[in-house]
């Protein structure tokens, strides 16, 4: 038996009519390109594009600062606890020079021990303004009133660290100017 395809059967025709206007009067339509709105709105979003890679680049570069400044100022601090104990250990090894800071004892006239006063007076001048910078310059600092109190009772307590500061202020500056708040206030 034979099948036969089926006899294709006409597809339905549609019209379409489309009814153009053709004005007669009045201006002529310009085609134009983008309107001065559109340029500024690709021109906003270009800059909003530049602004937030610069914010990203200054946040990368603000945050490499400041894990700079910390380590800079751990490490500060850390040295400024270095000196003290250096101090105290020169005390260990000659517990005859501590009367001499902390108990108001005038400095030796004998030329070998003055020498050794004074070294250390000198020592404790230069721990006492690194520590008055440092706890300065460390923004979570809370222990800067503590140094210029430390700084004032030093200086009190030791007439050789006094007159060493006296015969020298440039060399620590800080410490004079602490030194001078102090007596202002009180």
């Amino acid at each position: 038996m034979l099948l036969s395809a089926p006899s294709p059967s006409p597809l339905p025709t549609v019209t379409v009519t489309h009814t153009v206007i053709i004005p007669t009067s009045g201006p002529t339509p310009v085609i134009s390109g983008p309107s001065i709105s559109d340029v500024a709105a690709i021109g906003g979003l270009i800059g909003l594009v530049i602004s937030l890679a610069m914010l990203a680049w200054q946040t990368r570069a603000v945050a490499r600062q400041t894990k700079i400044s910390n380590a800079l100022a751990g490490t500060t601090a850390s040295q400024q606890v270095s000196s003290m104990r250096e101090i105290y250990a020169v005390f260990i090894d000659h517990p005859e020079l501590r009367p001499y800071f902390y108990d108001g004892k005038p400095c030796p006239g004998r030329e070998s021990r003055r020498a050794r006063v004074l070294a250390v007076a000198e020592m404790f001048a230069d721990a006492m303004e690194g520590n008055l910078i440092t706890s300065r310059l460390i923004a979570k600092s809370e222990s800067h009133d503590d140094w210029i109190a430390y700084c004032c009772e030093m200086v009190a307590n030791s007439p050789a660290l006094a007159g060493l500061i006296r015969d020298h202020p440039e060399w620590w500056p800080r410490t004079v100017e602490a030194l001078s708040r102090q007596r202002g206030s009180g």
